[in-house]
């Protein structure tokens, strides 16, 4: 399979890449050479990093990866219900790759390592139609549970009237080395690496190394032709620990 090409943006530091990633002018996913390619945008840190509910996502500065990689969906809407699990599958099997512990997938969106969590995902989709608000995509699994819609698929990808999706923003906050956590947060945060190489530089290629990882891992799951989501899903429940039994 030929590679889309991702188009970057990266910044030094921003309020969110979720927030940025949804206003961006739609232009700017028409590729050169005709049709349509993902946009991954990148921050070295986060200043009001978003997750589920609108709840903040600890971001400091220079020490996890703050990505959203957006694109727009060829497959049908009824489709994008499982964009968050493929997500996570995709992203468990990158940062497998560069630590020796199991990492573990919890229901529905979070990543953890040795009991804490380590990742956080937020799906959302943004409507075609101009002046819709943006649908938070982030319960947009199929089944129920505590962490899910109550039915196979959500309101907004069950609703007929429901405004077509525009572009997937999918945002990823993943926290790499140990980093000063707020003190409600100090037993439940985890880190990928129990320390930071000494040189700075070193740190950098490694977080560049695992940006480009998982956004080469998305553009092979999403841009595949035709779209079979399957595979992912099945490593995504082979990996979660609580996968609700009514699914």
């Amino acid at each position: 399979m030929t590679m889309t090409e991702v188009k970057r943006i990266a910044f030094d530091a921003i309020d969110s890449t979720n927030t940025y990633s949804k206003e961006m002018d739609g232009a700017v996913y028409d590729a050169p050479g005709g049709g349509s390619r993902p946009v991954l945008v990148t921050a070295v840190e986060q200043i009001a990093g978003r997750g589920r509910y609108g709840r903040s996502f600890h971001s400091p500065r220079g020490t996890g990866i703050y990505m959203t990689y957006s694109f727009r969906p060829a497959f049908p809407q009824t489709d994008s219900a499982r964009t968050t699990l493929v997500t996570a599958a995709v992203v468990h099997q990158v940062l497998s790759r560069h630590t020796d512990d199991a990492l573990t997938i919890k229901w529905v969106n979070d990543i953890y390592r040795r009991g804490r969590k380590l990742v956080g995902i937020l799906v959302e989709g943004v409507p075609a139609v101009p002046g819709e608000e943006p649908a938070s995509r982030s319960q947009t699994v199929p089944g129920g549970g505590t962490a899910a819609a109550s039915n196979a698929t959500n309101a907004a990808t069950a609703d007929p009237g429901a405004a077509p999706f525009d572009r997937l923003v999918i945002g990823i906050g993943a926290n790499l080395y140990p980093a000063p956590v707020p003190p409600d947060l100090a037993d439940k945060v985890g880190f990928l690496f129990d320390a930071a190489p000494e040189a700075a530089a070193a740190a950098e290629q490694v977080r560049e190394a695992i940006i480009d990882e998982i956004a080469a891992g998305l553009t092979e799951a999403f841009f595949r032709d035709p779209y079979d989501p399957s595979g992912y899903i099945d490593y995504y429940k082979q990996h979660c620990f609580n996968y609700p039994d009514n699914i």
